[in-house]
């Protein structure tokens, strides 16, 4: 099961929230639930010996959160900073183990409320990222979402040796 689907997520009409967000002029969504916060782009410190797409980790209020480049882990290329790029920052747990990670993304949205009703399962072709990282399907503003699943989107493996 998807782990957008929590059953303690949705509310009483079967709806979940979620923060879309741009990534190369394609629309994304992550459930609301792991979002901890919004930062504003700032320094990151390169760590080196990482995959290409860990950008490096951020100091925020002490703690150090490790930064995904969303658009590299797609294999679609290093993203272009700009003023509207944000870091979203989500509280993971993998195995009973919780980790905030950062996600570099180009904008952020909105926030949004579907349906489980209104979310297709994830398309077998076609689709610009890696069928295994998509939770569904929805639409947004007459565009496709293509909603995440976190836990397979970002590898907690490889974020062991920051």
């Amino acid at each position: 099961m998807p782990t957008y689907l929590d059953d303690k997520q949705a509310n009483e009409e079967g709806a979940l929230q979620f923060l879309i967000f741009s990534l190369n002029d394609a629309l994304f969504g992550v459930n609301l639930m792991l979002v901890k916060e919004i930062s504003q782009y700032g320094i990151v410190t390169m760590v080196p010996l990482m995959p290409s797409y860990i950008k490096g980790v951020i100091n925020l209020r002490g703690s150090v959160i490790p930064i995904i480049d969303l658009s590299a882990r797609f294999n679609h290329g290093i993203t272009t900073v700009n003023k509207r790029s944000c870091i979203v920052i989500l509280d993971i747990t993998q195995e009973g183990e919780s980790n905030d990670i950062g996600i570099l993304v180009d904008d952020v949205a909105a926030v949004l409320k579907i349906e489980q009703t209104q979310i297709e399962p994830a398309p077998a072709f076609g689709a610009s990222v890696r069928s295994e990282f998509i939770a569904g399907i929805s639409k947004f503003n007459e565009r496709f979402v293509v909603l995440l699943d976190i836990a397979k989107t970002l590898p907690l493996d490889d974020l062991a040796d920051i």
